[in-house]
């Protein structure tokens, strides 16, 4: 066989072993679920009340924001190797 031909081969099995089982509907829709419910609280808790509430409305309502940035970054980090 020649060097070519057993390259082609070689990255056939490559791509097969990349292929991957489907998601549940749970793997896919956990972490938007969790963000949701963490903006409802964060909302909530910030008409509710003040002083601690304030603070737990921030962190509710920062750690999506925060996981968007870590995504779209660590996604462009990615993207440009």
């Amino acid at each position: 066989m020649s060097d070519t031909m057993n390259m082609h081969v070689t990255s056939v099995k490559e791509r097969a072993r990349v292929i991957r089982k489907p998601h549940s509907t749970w793997s896919t829709f956990a972490v938007p679920i969790v963000m949701a419910i963490l903006s409802a609280v964060g909302l909530t808790t910030a008409l509710v009340g003040d002083d601690h509430w304030d603070w737990i409305s921030w962190i509710t309502l920062g750690i999506p924001i925060a996981v968007i940035f870590w995504y779209w970054i660590s996604h462009r980090v990615a993207k440009a190797r």
